[in-house]
Parts: structure tokens; C-alpha cells; sequence
């Protein structure tokens, strides 16, 4: 009930706006970042929506997205976001509406996080109030919550709960336990880079200590084979395809010149990254207590490698911005393959965050433990304490999170349109102009993606920091339309719709419509009209 009522406190002007038509958002400062957060943000809706869509029916077409046509498996431009499409398949099924979709996910996103610290608090110190301050400190603090936008990169979820089920698997050998460690892994790949690397830095001295601890004396040869053979191949599934996307799908590969690490500034109270007083105060205590006033069910002591992998991670977020200290990302992304493609390597910070809010619910045992006959008023105080700090206090010196309800329209008449094209007998990719790859284009491609969950055709609408190759010609065959060269050359790549949107101002589409719609009614061949409205016209591609 206290993780529901932080959740209601949270996502209540979203809910109260209306849920299938509004989504929160990080405020953008410029317009044209506020633009672009919108843009994101539809394309993150419908990349959940249309994971929820394929996971259950075609698995095998994971990768295989609906954007970016022709080119294949184009969910390699991006992030992955499997493991919210994973979550969000209830909510699909039964609404079918992405925007109400995207927002149940974003609440069982913070309700599943805070349940998998209390978890793992309660079964480490048996206090129950430990893991609600834990729990609150981790899944709902404003580091978490600020950038809103993207909430598939800070969700580190699934490494509490690979801890969980490591020490369960290391302490009795237990086969669910291998089940859970290899699913709470898997979720993890699949949920984002970013959190993925956290977890790469972060846990080693973890399991470190458990080989140290207990040497492997109650796992079985089977269990280590089972759990390393399902990771390496549900990595291979799924992070295999970005190989791919390095020998051909993009033009310059996954590299990136410049790279945005953790500032100064961003840890200061105040700052975005600050934990908080509390928080730092609790996690100080944790180090600083006797192990028995924490550890009521756990054989040893794991603070210190827990601290250390935080401190990993953390020297890995801050990247060059911690001179004289060298650079780690740049010294791992010399020779591990990828690790430069991680642009805002500053999310890694989701490493320390998780490892500083699991602290301070161990510092938090301690407390209640050391309380007497009062635990039960200090528990409670400590939980109200937490909570004040990451909902509403600025005393604690945390950053507070804000967000921007942005309304998202899913025009009823486009889908109309389009299932009269389906009436008509079209079907196959369709080619929506303009596609050229300026600002104009970014903001307009994801309400076109979205529109794929409607009509279920690949589109050349394409988003995301990528270009794939071949898209300077393509416009360049657009341009030429209605030559019959240039319609041999769309239809060979697959294409056969062309469809404008007269709601743009470009001269170009407006001059492009009239040239289409004069061939078509002159009876060219390779062009015939298939539909118009107020809003769209669309005509038929043949060879």
C-alpha cells in the first residue's frame, strides 16, 4: 500500500489528464527540445505497444520492426525496450491503446522496482520497514523519475533482483532460484544498454564474494551450465542483431564521437544526480553499523563489495569529468566492442544509485533494530522520512522531479483511412514523403510509426540518432516521381503505396501531389490513385 500510494502520488496529473491520451514528460527548455521530447516519447509508446503486440503471437519478428522500410531488423537503431513490451502485454491485450498502455507500464515500472528492493532488504535483515524505505528510495527517487522520457534506460529493476536470486542460488542451491537469476538476467538485457552496463560494472565484486563465500559448495555442475548457457544465448538473441547494425544496417555503424558523462554539478545538492541527505546518511550508517545489527538471514557480509561495484560504476559514468582520475569509459571502449556507442554514459550512474538506495535500506535495518521497544515508531518514521524525501521535500537536498503532461492524439480519421485502404485491396510498405532526415522529419516520423500498431505495414518513416543507408537515394527517386524509372526503383525495394499528408507545409510535397495526381489521371503506367480525404491522398506503386 505505501509503493501504491507513492505510485498515486506520482502519476496522478497523468491519470487525471486522461491516460489514453496523455504522457508524461521531462520538460525540454527550447522549443525544439521540447519537440524532440515528444517526439521520443510517441516513438517509446508505440515501441512498448508493439512489443506487447509481437512477444505473444510473433517472437521471432522481435527485431524486426515496422520503421525504417526497407532495411531489416531496424530495432537495432535503437534502445530495446523488450523487457517493457514484456510488461506491458496484459495491458495491450485488453485496452489495445498504446498511450494507455505506455502509461500502465510506466506505473508497474516503479511499483515492480520498489517491490524488488523491499524484497531483497527484507530477506537480507528481516525488516520490513527497511525495505519500504529502500524500496521508495530506489524506484521512486527523482534520479529515477526526472528523466521520465526515457524510462527504460534508468530501469536497473532486474539487477535486484539477479542479486536476490544470486545469494539464493550460491546460499542453497536451489533450482528456481537458477530460473529467477536467469530470468531476472535476460530481463535485464533486454531492458536497456545503459542499465546493462551498470550491471556489468557494478555486480563482479558481488559475485566475487559469493565464490568467496561459498565457493560453490551448494551450486551444482548442472545449475552453473543451465544459467551460463541461457544467458549467453538470450545475449546472443538479443544483442546479436546490433552486430549487424555494425556491418551494414547504418552507414557509419554504432560509433560516437562525442560522449556525455556525469558533471559536478549534477552531484551537488540540488543537482539531478544528488541522493539526498537521507539517503546518504542511511547508506553512511550501513558501512559504519556492526554486521549484526543488519544481517538477521545472511551468512557474511556483503557492504564492501557492494560499495565497491558502486564505486565501479560510478568512475565509469564520470568518464573524463573526473580529472586527474582517467578516463575508465574511454580505456574499456578501446578494445571492448560497442562500449563506444553508449552516447549518455552518465545513465550508468543507475549502477551507484541502485547500490547507495540498497545501503541505506541496510543502514535503515540497522536503525529499527537498534530501536528497541520504539522499532515500530522509528520504522514508520524512517518510511514517512523517505518518502517526504523523494516525493516532496526539498530539505532532504534531492533534485525534484517535475513533469510536463504532453497530450498525444491518435486520429481517428487516419485509421479510417487506412482501413479503407485495406478495403481497396492495398497493401505492403508504404512510402510517406517527405523522408528526407532534417529536424521536420524527426519531429513528424514517430506519429507515423505510431500509426503502424493501426494498419500493421512497414513504413519509411524512420527515428532515432541513426540513418540507415540508401535513404539520400530514395529521396532522390521521390523527387524524380512520377518517372518510370523512379517508380521501378521504389517498387524494387518493396514499396507499393506512396502517401502524402497535405497537412504539411513543404512546397515540395504540395508540387509533388499535383505531378502524382496528373499522371495517375492520365493513365501512366506504374501509378494509379487509390484514395483521397481532406487530410491524405494515396496512390498505388506498380512495376
Amino acid at each position: 500500500m505505501v509503493f501504491a500510494l507513492a505510485a498515486a502520488w506520482v502519476y496522478a496529473p497523468v491519470w487525471q489528464a486522461g491516460p489514453t491520451s496523455h504522457v508524461p514528460v521531462r520538460p525540454g527548455g527550447a522549443a525544439g527540445m521540447e519537440r524532440a521530447t515528444r517526439a521520443d516519447v510517441i516513438f517509446e509508446a508505440w515501441l512498448v505497444s508493439r512489443h506487447a503486440k509481437t512477444i505473444p503471437t510473433r517472437p521471432h519478428r522481435i527485431f524486426h520492426t515496422e520503421h525504417c522500410a526497407p532495411a531489416d531488423r531496424t530495432l537495432a537503431l535503437g534502445i530495446p525496450m523488450i523487457t517493457l513490451g514484456f510488461l506491458a502485454i496484459p495491458a495491450w491485450w485488453i485496452s489495445g491503446d498504446p498511450i494507455l498502455t505506455y502509461n500502465v507500464v510506466l506505473v508497474l515500472l516503479s511499483l515492480i522496482g520498489a517491490a524488488a528492493m523491499y524484497a531483497l532488504v527484507v530477506a537480507w535483515t528481516g525488516v520490513p520497514a527497511a525495505g519500504m524505505a529502500a524500496g521508495l528510495l530506489y524506484a521512486f527517487h527523482p534520479i529515477r523519475l526526472t528523466d521520465i522520457t526515457h524510462p527504460s534506460v534508468w530501469d536497473s529493476t532486474w539487477i535486484v533482483f539477479a542479486l536476490l536470486f544470486a545469494e539464493r542460488l550460491f546460499a542453497r542451491g536451489r533450482w528456481r532460484d537458477a530460473f529467477g537469476l536467469v530470468g531476472a538476467t535476460v530481463l535485464q538485457i533486454g531492458a536497456s544498454f545503459y542499465t546493462l552496463l551498470a550491471a556489468t560494472f557494478a555486480t563482479p565484486p558481488f559475485l566475487v564474494w559469493l565464490l568467496w563465500r561459498d565457493r560453490l559448495r551448494n551450486v551444482s555442475a548442472a545449475q552453473v551450465v543451465f544459467v551460463l548457457v541461457s544467458v549467453v544465448l538470450a545475449a546472443a538473441f538479443l544483442l546479436g542483431p546490433y552486430l549487424f547494425v555494425e556491418t551494414g544496417l547504418t552507414d557509419d555503424g554504432l560509433h560516437r564521437v562525442l560522449h556525455y558523462y556525469v558533471r559536478p554539478g549534477h552531484l551537488k545538492p540540488g543537482g539531478w544526480l544528488f541522493p539526498g541527505w537521507i539517503l546518504l546518511a542511511l547508506a553512511g550508517f550501513a558501512l559504519a553499523a556492526r554486521r549484526d545489527w543488519i544481517f538477521a538471514r545472511l551468512r557474511g557480509d556483503p557492504r564492501w563489495a557492494l560499495l565497491l561495484g558502486g564505486v565501479f560504476a560510478f568512475a565509469i559514468a564520470i568518464g573524463g569529468n573526473a580529472k586527474p582520475l582517467p578516463n575508465l569509459h574511454a580505456f574499456f571502449a578501446s578494445f571492448l566492442p560497442g562500449l563506444d556507442a553508449v552516447r549518455v554514459v552518465l545513465r550508468v550512474y543507475a549502477g551507484p544509485h541502485l547500490v547507495l538506495a540498497l545501503l541505506a535500506g541496510l543502514g535503515a535495518a540497522a536503525l529499527v533494530r537498534l530501536s528497541g521497544r520504539a522499532r515500530h515508531v522509528v520504522g514508520a518514521l524512517l518510511v514517512v522520512a523517505c518518502g517526504l524525501q523523494v516525493l516532496a521535500a526539498p530539505f532532504a537536498g534531492s533534485h525534484r522531479y517535475r513533469f510536463v503532461i504532453e497530450e498525444i492524439e491518435i486520429d481517428g480519421k487516419e485509421i479510417a483511412f487506412f482501413e479503407k485502404l485495406a478495403q481497396l485491396g492495398n497493401e505492403g510498405p508504404l512510402l510517406e514523403v517527405p523522408i528526407d532526415q532534417t529536424a521536420y522529419h524527426l519531429w513528424v516520423g514517430p506519429p507515423r510509426i505510431l500509426m503502424t500498431l493501426f494498419h500493421g505495414r512497414r513504413t519509411s518513416a524512420c527515428f532515432g540518432s541513426y540513418t540507415v543507408p540508401g535513404r539520400e537515394a530514395l529521396q532522390e527517386h521521390v523527387l524524380a516521381l512520377p518517372d518510370p524509372d523512379a517508380i521501378a526503383a521504389i517498387v524494387a525495394q518493396g514499396f507499393t503505396t506512396v502517401l502524402l499528408r497535405h497537412e504539411t507545409s513543404r512546397p515540395a510535397a504540395y508540387r509533388l501531389l499535383g505531378r502524382l495526381g496528373e499522371a495517375a489521371e492520365s493513365g501512366q503506367p506504374g501509378i494509379r490513385h487509390l484514395h483521397s480525404t481532406r487530410t491524405h491522398t494515396a496512390f498505388a506503386l506498380s512495376a
